[in-house]
């Protein structure tokens, strides 16, 4: 159960992918004022504290990969994530990718959402001379140590799905905002049931999760704006699909006119969507909306289904960015500690 907390933490995707999936919200930079710092590992550009950019602003010129590659090159990345979850290790595959044109090696270290692996990778990684780490932190307060005497030694650390690496150790955070995500699950959510009149609506939560509830109460919010007439009836714990099914069967217990389910992620969906099924709900009087767009979720969307939505996290791009915020430093380029990865809305 541990290690599915973990992971309801990252991603959808997150989080999953998911939950551990955002956020950058930081707005000062760590112990002071917002001023350009040189990059810990003696790369060309600055550092940007407290200052927000976009993945867009990250994208390198032909001229900038050419002055990264020859700044970079020979030199390896630290990837440090579990890839057990199809979230984590598509932000992976992403930032392997984005390395491969700047002429840098990758080096991954599967954690498996045990922290103190994670901790020896980054430290091993440290003593092989590493100046470059891409990382994401299941477990924050048990890691965070570890990346701060990586940079104390001159590491530049880039995390994803998450922001604490920024906030406490004055790294770089590449996340999703959990504010966003909740608001396009929810405005999601509302265009369904704005047709379907006083339609009674739960959603499934991780309350443990400071970020999760960011996202679940932006979902409330953006489905009250957009279908006022619809009834938020409850808000359970969810985050996995087995516990996300007896959720969902308890509810439909308490409320048998229930007819929509709204997830914090995928994974807490596909149990609402086994509970309606259960019930011999079908599509016209039940929906479900997730988020991460996992490829499960968006079969089961493609299907015509109950599960009519859910919300993409973009892991490609995450671990791309990740990878590109390195790139810029290399290239000579200031950037931003805190880089906001958008999301997309998937019906079909």
């Amino acid at each position: 159960m541990a290690s599915n907390v973990r992971r309801l933490a990252i991603a959808g995707a997150l989080l999953v992918g998911s939950l551990l999936v955002g956020t950058g919200c930081s707005t000062d930079a760590p112990g002071g004022a917002a001023t350009a710092q040189p990059s810990s590992a003696g790369g060309l550009g600055k550092q940007l504290p407290g200052q927000h950019g976009s993945t867009d602003a990250l994208t390198l010129t032909p001229d900038q990969v050419a002055a990264a590659s020859k700044a970079g090159a020979g030199q390896t990345i630290g990837i440090v994530a579990p890839l057990s979850a199809e979230y984590l290790s598509n932000v992976v595959d992403g930032a392997k990718q984005a390395a491969e044109p700047l002429g840098m090696k990758t080096q991954v270290v599967d954690y498996d959402f045990d922290a103190a692996k994670g901790v020896s990778g980054i430290e091993s990684l440290v003593s092989q001379g590493v100046k470059y780490m891409v990382v994401v932190l299941t477990d924050p307060p048990a890691m965070i140590g570890a990346v701060k005497a990586a940079q104390a030694s001159g590491v530049t650390v880039v995390q994803f799905a998450g922001a604490q690496v920024a906030d406490e150790a004055g790294g770089y955070s590449v996340a999703i905002d959990d504010k966003d995500l909740g608001t396009a699950a929810g405005e999601a959510a509302a265009a369904i049931a704005k047709d379907r009149g006083a339609v009674q609506i739960a959603l499934l939560d991780f309350p443990s999760q400071p970020n999760v509830v960011i996202r679940a109460d932006a979902m409330e919010a953006a489905i009250k704006a957009g279908a006022p007439q619809a009834q938020i009836v409850a808000r359970q714990t969810g985050g996995t699909q087995q516990v996300g099914l007896t959720a969902s069967e308890a509810l439909l217990q308490k409320f048998p006119k229930l007819g929509g389910i709204v997830s914090v992620n995928d994974a807490g969906a596909y149990g609402a969507v086994q509970a309606f099924e259960g019930a011999k709900r079908g599509p016209e009087d039940a929906f479900v909306v997730g988020c991460d767009a996992e490829s499960k979720a968006r079969q089961e969307i493609a299907s015509g289904g109950i599960f009519k939505a859910t919300v993409d996290t973009q892991p490609g791009l995450t671990g791309q960015s990740a990878v590109d915020v390195i790139g810029k430093l290399l290239a000579g380029q200031d950037v931003a500690q805190y880089t906001t990865v958008p999301v997309k809305t998937v019906t079909s």
